[in-house]
């Protein structure tokens, strides 16, 4: 299949891509893909999640099917994603991405949540046939409001390294203040946070 030009527009959408891929040659990719992509479209593929802001990728693909190469950049513009039930969500994050083969770079990514600010770096990519990755994030002034009548505000520095087999999140985070709401119940509060840590049993 040669693809001599593919324009898509919608709404905040406008993208372009041009290539070849083909089921047989061992570089059966060979596309180009240019444009702006609107994060709003996420909330149609998952519903629950409130997004916006844009994308901004420049990228090629090369290679087998079943081993694609990326190469190229994105760039994060006023993103901002919430889950519902989740106590934080993220807002205002700009930032770069950088694809070298099977391996993405976070360059830099910044945002808000939970009033204070989030930097992220590190990595991601595939090897091995899983995922591997090597995070780092950096929180100042971050309220967490959970449990349920509980605010507190965090500094944070956590690493989350490993795959997608086995991780390991390691860190520290600082509590600066608590409040309770007055109506809360404290004593019950208590009383599940003296409790032991559940961990999922091995299979």
């Amino acid at each position: 299949v040669t693809v001599e030009s593919a324009h898509l527009v919608g709404r905040g959408t406008d993208v372009t891509i041009a290539g070849k891929a083909s089921t047989e040659a061992a570089s059966a990719l060979d596309l180009r893909l240019n444009g702006r992509v609107d994060l709003g479209l996420l909330q149609v593929v998952y519903p629950g999640l409130t997004s916006s802001g844009s994308l901004a990728i420049t990228a090629t693909v090369r290679g087998a099917i079943d081993a694609p190469q990326a190469g190229g950049r994105m760039e994060i513009h006023e993103a901002s994603l919430s889950l519902s039930g989740f106590p934080n969500g993220l807002a205002h994050a700009n930032g770069v991405l950088l694809f070298a083969g099977n391996r993405a770079t976070i360059q830099s990514l910044s945002g808000e949540t939970g009033g204070g600010k989030l930097d992220i770096t590190g990595f991601a990519g595939v090897a091995g046939g899983q995922t591997v990755f090597q995070l780092h994030a950096n929180a100042k002034q971050v309220r967490v409001r959970y449990p349920a009548g509980v605010s507190t505000v965090v500094d944070a520095s956590l690493n989350l390294t490993g795959s997608s087999e086995r991780s390991m999140l390691a860190g520290t985070v600082t509590v600066l203040r608590t409040g309770f709401n007055p109506q809360a119940d404290f004593s019950s509060v208590l009383a599940s946070s003296a409790g032991p840590v559940q961990t999922p049993s091995a299979s």
